[in-house]
């Protein structure tokens, strides 16, 4: 019951959620700079969540997002990202959503199995969700 139960991601703020919202109003492309792994990556799709139903329309069929990967806050590093700019990768991103998820599931496995039981309220949360 408990893995079964939908996950629901809440944004931790809500300011920065309605900035890059607006923010995006006024653009046509975005270029992601995140760190370059796979957490990076997973931020970038939850940017893109907020920016993309607000980016202004491209009529000519080009690319709107690209993501930029650099291993150092460098001159050189920073031409070369611009250079070779790719996509947001959503399979990196999906794994860390994965992992993050399994976490928080078996932590709750390990409270019921230490006793905690339905007590706790991440518990009590999951059960009502999947029973619905």
């Amino acid at each position: 019951m408990l893995f079964d139960a939908p996950t629901i991601r809440k944004p931790t703020k809500e300011s920065t959620c309605r900035h890059l919202q607006n923010e995006s109003k006024k653009a046509t492309h975005i270029i992601l700079w995140l760190d370059c792994d796979r957490e990076g990556e997973n931020i970038c799709f939850e940017v893109l969540q907020n920016v993309l139903p607000n980016l202004t329309k491209n009529n000519r069929g080009q690319k709107l997002v690209y993501r930029a990967r650099f291993s150092a806050v460098t001159q050189e590093a920073i031409d070369n990202a611009m250079r070779t700019l790719t996509d947001p990768n959503k399979n990196e991103s999906d794994s860390v959503e994965a992992r993050q998820v399994s976490t928080v599931l078996l932590d709750e496995v390990r409270e019921v199995r230490d006793g905690a039981g339905l007590c706790q309220p991440g518990i009590r949360r999951a059960v009502a969700l999947a029973g619905d």
